[in-house]
């Protein structure tokens, strides 16, 4: 299972460096740490990660709508991007809030920026690991042929984690149509 630390001491090794037992010992480790979130959330730009999707019905406000839409809902603290809405095609987002001219039902599909660790498959643990290696690796080292071989490694292991996440995507979508299928037929 994935840690902060064991994310820091994966790029460290990849780095040629040792690990630590905490990050404050190390100002190698501590570069790295202050990177892990950044370096997270860049990457749920690549896909839509399957362990960071969720879904959730939106809270109406009492705040007032702009000139093109009358209801003002508020969006999830945890929310990086939206992937999809549940029936609503025209909608408006500004700071923290989901303008749309829907009364009620306003559902949304989103990639979550706070999941934990432990959700994290193998695949996209190391994609993250040689990922935050390559960002660090020229401060760190100095070696121009070390960062591009991390940043090839890096990119590699994108796609090896996209494929995994497009299978993982694929057995959840079998699995809710044949739970669906058997629903029905009850």
């Amino acid at each position: 299972m994935a840690t902060q630390l064991s994310i820091v001491n994966g790029a460290l090794n990849e780095l040629g460096q040792l690990s630590v037992s905490n990050v404050n010992d190390d100002d190698n480790a501590k570069l790295l740490d202050e990177k892990v979130d950044l370096t997270y959330r860049s990457s749920l730009d690549d896909t839509n990660w399957t362990f960071a999707e969720k879904f959730t019905a939106l809270a109406l406000t009492t705040e007032t709508g702009i000139p093109q839409f009358s209801f003002v809902y508020q969006l999830p603290v945890d929310l990086e991007r939206i992937v999809k809405t549940d029936r609503i095609t025209q909608y408006e987002i500004l700071a923290d809030k989901f303008y749309t001219n829907q009364a009620t039902n306003v559902n949304i599909f989103y990639i979550s920026n706070l999941t934990a660790f432990n959700l994290w498959p193998v695949s996209f643990e190391k994609y993250i690991i040689y990922k935050l290696a390559s960002e660090a690796a020229l401060v760190v080292t100095n070696n121009v042929g070390l960062t591009e071989f991390l940043k090839k490694k890096s990119d590699e292991l994108k796609y090896e984690a996209i494929a995994d996440n497009a299978n993982r995507e694929a057995f959840r979508v079998r699995v809710n149509n044949q739970f669906s299928r058997r629903v029905q037929v009850l």
